[in-house]
């Protein structure tokens, strides 16, 4: 008794250009001198924007659009090691800022 696989459809390819990484938000304009609290705020608000997109596609799915569970993983799973990064950069951070207070003067 064979059954057949259907192949995958709905593959949405992103060209390289179009991605976006920390590094492009951490990015400051010409006008302005990049700061710690410019930096983390844009990263926070990139990981937001990780969260959203998840959560959107997961939303998708489960109400029967045309989100394939493939996209939903996919998304998921760029959430997670979006979260992870920052986790270990603000891990970094406070590291650092406990070894300078630990500095004598």
């Amino acid at each position: 008794m064979a059954s057949e696989i259907s192949p995958v459809s709905g593959v949405r390819s992103t060209p390289i250009a179009e991605l976006r990484s920390i590094r492009d938000v951490a990015k400051p304009t010409a006008a302005e001198k990049p700061s710690f609290e410019n930096v983390a705020t844009q990263a926070v608000a990139w990981l937001e924007g990780q969260q959203k997109e998840a959560d959107a596609a997961a939303a998708d799915f489960a109400t029967g659009g045309q989100t394939e569970l493939h996209d939903v993983m996919l998304a998921a799973e760029k959430l997670n090691l979006s979260f992870q990064l920052t986790l270990q950069v603000r891990n970094k951070v406070v590291e650092a800022y406990q070894e300078i207070m630990r500095m004598q003067v």
